[in-house]
């Protein structure tokens, strides 16, 4: 019996071994638990990128710079676990798989200089402020999970997505805009296009009413909400308690199509 026992406890502590050393090496992350104790250090990620995705509850900025490259300040104990990949130019920042942090991330800074991108995502609680107005042809500014982007935006063709508790909000100029918000995503914008295409469901919400559209093309459903200022002409289609309201500028011609308990305002 008591080789037995001194066996097993023998095996603890070489498991115990094992599961420290592999840590520290960073082959078993799910084992690793970070305070964030140690002091700020910088870290510099050069490389060019047209995409930009933020995730794992990071905050990050972007400036307009044309130099590309993204430099993270943060405590030196887990400066390692951050991973800032870039693959045939899509960016990700994110912290490694199995990561377990114990600590407040408002210690952590990422700064993202970039001349230029076409596609910008936030997910997983994470947070992206864009500090400077970007010009592009084509963006596409996406958020899922808790993600927060923040920012003013000017393309020809811009495409909008918030789902799952997700949020956009910013100035926009654009020829034509195309917004969906579902599973309580939020799209909160103002500024001008001359073409917009809204879809709302599953409570999501899209307030544009600081939108001038010429043209605006809506449909609400399963509770979901959309506001436009609309000039030209507009079709709304509502239903299953989805909800539109048409503000208009001018003498639009507005076209509804309510069903199943829809309701559109016009004012």
């Amino acid at each position: 019996m008591k080789k037995t026992n001194m066996y097993l406890l023998g095996l603890l502590i070489l498991l115990s071994s094992c599961i420290d050393i592999k840590s520290i090496k960073g082959k078993l992350s799910a084992f690793t638990q970070l305070k964030g104790t140690g002091p700020i250090t910088k870290k510099v990620y050069p490389g060019d990128f047209s995409s930009v995705e933020v995730s794992s509850g990071i905050k990050a900025e972007i400036l307009r710079s044309d130099s590309e490259k993204v430099v993270v300040y943060a405590p030196s104990d887990i400066q390692e676990y951050i991973s800032v990949e870039n693959s045939a130019g899509n960016l990700h920042i994110h912290f490694k798989t199995g990561t377990n942090l114990q600590i407040s991330k408002s210690n952590i800074d990422v700064k993202i200089y970039a001349r230029d991108f076409n596609s910008i995502s936030a997910s997983s609680s994470a947070r992206i402020k864009v500090k400077d107005r970007f010009k592009q042809n084509k963006i596409s500014i996406t958020t899922s999970s808790s993600g927060i982007i923040e920012g003013d935006f000017e393309a020809k063709h811009m495409d909008l997505n918030s789902r799952s508790s997700g949020a956009y909000k910013g100035k926009i100029q654009a020829l034509y805009v195309n917004a969906k918000a579902a599973s309580s995503g939020y799209i909160f914008i103002t500024g001008r296009t001359k073409d917009f295409n809204g879809q709302v469901s599953s409570s999501g919400r899209i307030k544009a009413e600081e939108v001038h559209t010429e043209i605006a093309n809506v449909a609400a459903s399963s509770s979901g909400s959309i506001s436009i200022l609309v000039s030209e002409r507009a079709v709304g289609q509502a239903s299953s308690i989805g909800h539109i309201t048409f503000y208009k500028k001018g003498n639009p011609s507005i076209l509804q199509k309510q069903k199943s308990g829809g309701s559109i305002s016009i004012l």
